[in-house]
């Protein structure tokens, strides 16, 4: 048989199987609700001379109205004055219902229905176990057969991408394609486990591409990561590419891309002072524009606004600042008045999920990229760590604009070094400089969110001009 043959057989068997377990799955229900549909079934297979009783009380009629009716007046009680007498066995029981159901008292019918309901399940409860395993062993065909295709489809690829969730699934037919040499990109951000799990048996080279200074992959419980209280002993938040990178041991080859062609050089020398310090600057970052409608395009604001606190809301277990919110959202506005950024050039990094709830509530009508990749991973200023703080800064390009206490951040030795640096340049203080494209001497301060609205209402500033 060919192929087409066989997944058309295959499909058509499982189309009957679907429809027989839907069948024994509805008999299951009917005789829950104790329904003459499939207790009839059930007794005119076992019990006939039961079931030649109730079709006689309806005149012939097996219908669900006829057979039906009549059962369900039986089971609802007999019209017979109960007496109290001593529990039958089962099998006298039954020996009466076949000589005269309807002389069975209350007691006893109730006993019979239990057995019968007791019988069907049992019964049915089998053979939609089978159907089941059938259905699965037709499943299994059909894949084998879908594998085999794309096994001779793959066998023929010079590039198969696959992601580490994905080759799991494939495994089975993976393992048969003979591949030499395994790429992994974003290996940093990748289980040790899942990676080891794609080392297939003919692999004879492995090249890994990531940066293990950015963040971690993550994993459900923080306390076995490397950072939780048992993370000396487990560290299972820790990849393969990050062992290797550091290890002292038997370290295999290694580079290192330390040319950079994303941000401005004003934002790249705050990571070579702290994360990558051979990072080295190409020509085309310097030409990099200013940002527009502020006078310095790397700034720290400072600020000692306290985080909201949660009151009687105990639902809440994330952090937020009121005034922080306000101000980011006076500040985005401003820089999207000017008429040279998009919506989607902008990104706001939140290390909350209530501080990112709010943001989006507060910019409803406004569509700014609002990131919260550290929810996960507790971060106070006591826990940030260099990976944490990389991927604050490498987010930016043309400018970087960072709200926060600086008293708080720099009892942290990577986030001290950068507010060193900043202040170096003058652009850590307690007003951020806004500046006018028509009229750059004009000099606007803001330290407050109402601020934006008193100095640089539309964008410029209050100065009226014909430009």
């Amino acid at each position: 048989m060919t192929e087409r043959s066989i997944l058309r057989e295959t499909i058509s068997k499982l189309e009957e199987y679907e429809e027989m377990i839907a069948h024994k799955i509805r008999l299951l229900r009917d005789v829950g609700n104790l329904e003459w549909h499939a207790t009839g079934i059930y007794l005119q297979n076992t019990y006939p001379q039961v079931y030649s009783q109730f079709v006689m009380d309806s005149n012939g009629d097996d219908a669900t109205g006829g057979a039906g009716d009549a059962f369900a007046q039986w089971r609802l009680g007999s019209s017979l004055r109960t007496v109290d007498e001593p529990e039958e066995a089962i099998e006298m029981i039954l020996k009466k219902a076949n000589k005269d159901i309807h002389q069975l008292s209350n007691p006893s019918r109730h006993r019979l229905l239990k057995c019968w309901m007791s019988q069907i399940f049992s019964h049915t409860g089998k053979e939609l176990f089978e159907l089941l395993k059938s259905n699965n062993e037709q499943k299994q065909h059909r894949s084998n057969v879908y594998g085999e295709i794309d096994r001779r489809c793959l066998k023929n690829a010079d590039v198969i991408g696959v992601t580490t969730a994905g080759f799991a699934l494939r495994i089975s037919i993976l393992r048969h394609i003979d591949a030499k040499v395994t790429i992994c990109e974003e290996a940093g951000q990748i289980l040790e486990g899942h990676l080891i799990s794609a080392l297939l048996p003919s692999l004879e080279h492995l090249i890994q591409i990531g940066d293990h200074s950015q963040l971690r992959p993550p994993i459900n419980d923080y306390k076995l990561s490397a950072e939780g209280p048992y993370g000396s002993h487990f560290q299972l938040d820790r990849s393969m590419f990050e062992r290797l990178s550091t290890s002292n041991h038997g370290n295999p080859p290694l580079s290192f891309l330390n040319v950079q062609r994303r941000m401005r050089p004003e934002i790249s020398r705050l990571l070579k002072g702290t994360i990558y310090p051979e990072l080295i600057d190409h020509e085309s970052v310097k030409n990099i524009p200013d940002v527009v409608g502020i006078r310095k395009s790397v700034y720290w604001l400072h600020h000692t606004n306290q985080e909201d606190s949660f009151g009687g809301d105990r639902v809440q277990k994330s952090y937020s600042n009121d005034w922080e919110v306000e101000i980011i959202h006076r500040l985005v506005r401003h820089i999207v008045r000017q008429g040279v950024y998009s919506i989607d050039d902008i990104a706001i990094l939140t290390p909350y999920s209530e501080q990112e709830h709010k943001l989006k509530r507060q910019m409803a009508y406004q569509a700014e990229r609002i990131v919260n990749d550290f929810e996960s991973r507790p971060l106070t200023a006591f826990k940030v760590r260099k990976p944490r703080l990389a991927l604050f800064l490498f987010r930016a390009q043309h400018g970087l604009f960072i709200i926060g206490n600086t008293n708080v951040a720099e009892r942290v030795p990577t986030w001290s070094k950068v507010i060193s640096m900043l202040r170096t340049s003058n652009s850590v203080g307690t007003t951020l400089s806004l500046r006018c494209p028509r009229h750059p001497d004009v000099r606007m301060e803001v330290s407050q969110p109402e601020d934006f609205d008193v100095l640089s209402p539309e964008g410029g500033c209050t100065r009226v001009c014909n430009r």
